[in-house]
């Protein structure tokens, strides 16, 4: 083999192997746009399709160490910062036992 021919073939081999990597890389983009048009259309149904998602945040009672959600709580106020009851009797418990200490 000449030395012409064997750099034509370098050249011709170089030249296909980056063009199979750029069409690969265009398909991976077109593969990448897809999925994120088809997570676009899904919490675009969900948002239409559902009511919203709502945060519950919770809280402990203090004195039976029940959770509970921090809106339907009964509630003191201290300096130490807010104290969260399950129940009306377990605020009265906590107060008892405030003021016997």
């Amino acid at each position: 083999m000449e030395l012409s021919s064997i750099f034509q073939f370098l050249i011709i081999y170089i030249i296909f192997s980056n063009l199979i990597k750029i069409g690969l890389t265009i398909l991976n983009r077109k593969k990448i746009k897809e999925k994120i048009e088809e997570n676009e259309e899904k919490q675009n149904t969900m948002k239409e399709g559902q009511p919203p998602i709502q945060v519950v945040e919770k809280v402990t009672d203090p004195i039976c160490n029940s959770s509970i959600e921090k809106e339907k709580s009964y509630i003191i106020v201290e300096d130490e910062g807010n104290k969260y009851f399950c129940s009306w009797e377990c605020r009265q418990r906590y107060l008892e036992q405030k003021n016997d200490n």
